[in-house]
């Protein structure tokens, strides 16, 4: 296995992990709960917490793509002010 397949396994398990907490958040309490406990209103209550989750994760990932876009144009811009390009 080299760094990049360590690299891209440690960036899913952060994104599973995230969206594990993202529908935690909109179920207001712990998954195990909620398959302790399951009935007929849990598949639209898992569809409903997954959707929220899918959706928050592309705002995340859209942030960030924004911000490195911005530092790159920063960088990009402060280098040409400094004389550096």
């Amino acid at each position: 296995m080299t760094a990049c397949d360590r690299d891209h396994e440690d960036a899913q398990d952060c994104r599973a992990l995230l969206e594990r907490a993202l529908i935690e958040e909109y179920l207001g309490y712990p998954l195990s709960a909620l398959n302790a406990s399951p009935d007929a209103t849990t598949p639209s209550l898992m569809s409903k917490a997954c959707l929220f989750a899918a959706l928050r994760l592309e705002e995340i990932s859209a942030r960030s793509r924004w911000l490195q876009n911005l530092h790159g144009m920063v960088s990009s811009s402060g280098d040409h002010l400094m004389g550096w390009s």
